[in-house]
């Protein structure tokens, strides 16, 4: 379009140097650029997603979730969203769960279809099945699934994402014992036998649940660790969802970090820029060269810490932080 804008330009008493210069402008605005049609489309949707949003959030975020089955960072954002909206996740569930995640009494279900190692065709099997009728136990679900031979994996994965809590046994307790109770549900399926193993009972310890429940679902869904953490100091702190609330003052938060970038300022010191998460929100920070070379040591991507600092508001919220000790 150059050669024609151009020879327009000249037409309209423009100069040469001046035609070149605008469309020098838009060309530049073309590498990111889109036309008006495009706004208003993109403006359109937005609207009917915010009017959604705010009059039926339920089925706002359900749909939302089901069409990211998938995706870690969108279903970690949503189920946060969710939380703001006192809007509560119901876990998965072999007994109500679907394919996509479904309003249910005021709450949303989790995907089954949403769980690592859980396909299509397994999950079909566990729907044709149920609506025979509901499974009343574990012993009953094995038994029941005998003939579509759900692979071990897939057992596995369905007992730490919490879709057999039902059933009334820690998760420890189903997975130790997993061969034991498939081997009865065989035995039941094609022998009849009545005779129930003897289960050796084991106790859930709930960090290596939850980490363990992470590794399924891609979110902590039952509780967040750092709820875990926050039981063990006795020190008044603030949710990161919270901190607009307090800006310029100093607070106590308890977080997770996620990325710590070290740099060196002006003077050839060192210090850092943070970003951290709670079960409520995520949060950056920084930590100036005067701080840093107290507490720079404990600041690695990963560790739980209980951080001082005071609240900052320029182009966005912020922690500067002055104080930091991991909780162990």
């Amino acid at each position: 379009m150059k050669e024609e804008f151009i020879k327009g330009c000249l037409q309209n008493g423009f100069s040469q140097d001046k035609a070149e210069e605008v469309f020098g402008l838009i060309e530049k605005f073309a590498d990111y650029g889109f036309n008006k049609s495009h706004s208003v489309a993109y403006s359109y949707v937005a609207y009917q997603l915010a009017y959604l949003k705010a009059n039926y959030p339920l089925y706002f975020f359900a749909s939302i979730l089901s069409n990211e089955l998938s995706s870690e960072n969108t279903k970690v954002h949503c189920i946060q969203e969710c939380k703001a909206y006192h809007l509560k996740i119901l876990p998965p569930s072999v007994n109500h769960s679907h394919a996509r995640f479904m309003v249910e009494n005021g709450q949303i279900r989790y995907s089954l279809l949403a769980i690592k190692n859980v396909g299509y065709a397994g999950y079909k099997a566990i729907i044709e099945e149920r609506q025979k009728g509901m499974f009343k136990d574990i012993y009953d679900f094995m038994m029941r699934m005998e003939h579509s031979h759900l692979s071990k994996k897939m057992l596995e994965s369905l007992v730490d994402a919490g879709a057999l809590d039902e059933f009334d046994m820690s998760r420890q307790t189903i997975l130790k014992n997993l061969d034991a109770i498939r081997d009865y549900g065989h035995l039941k399926e094609n022998l009849g036998i009545e005779e129930k193993p003897v289960l050796t009972i084991y106790k859930d310890n709930q960090e290596e649940k939850l980490m363990r429940e992470k590794a399924v679902l891609g979110v902590y869904l039952s509780m967040h660790p750092l709820e875990l953490k926050k039981q063990k100091i006795n020190v008044a702190y603030v949710d990161v969802s919270r901190l607009d609330e307090y800006v310029q003052k100093t607070v106590n938060v308890v977080i997770q970090l996620q990325r710590v970038k070290n740099i060196t300022d002006r003077k050839g010191q060192e210090m850092c820029f943070i970003e951290a998460m709670d079960e409520t929100g995520s949060l950056d920070g920084v930590v100036f060269a005067s701080r840093y070379k107290n507490i720079g040591m404990m600041l690695k991507k990963g560790n739980i810490c209980l951080v001082q600092g005071k609240v900052d508001m320029k182009d966005k919220l912020s922690l500067i932080v002055d104080k930091a000790r991991v909780i162990e």
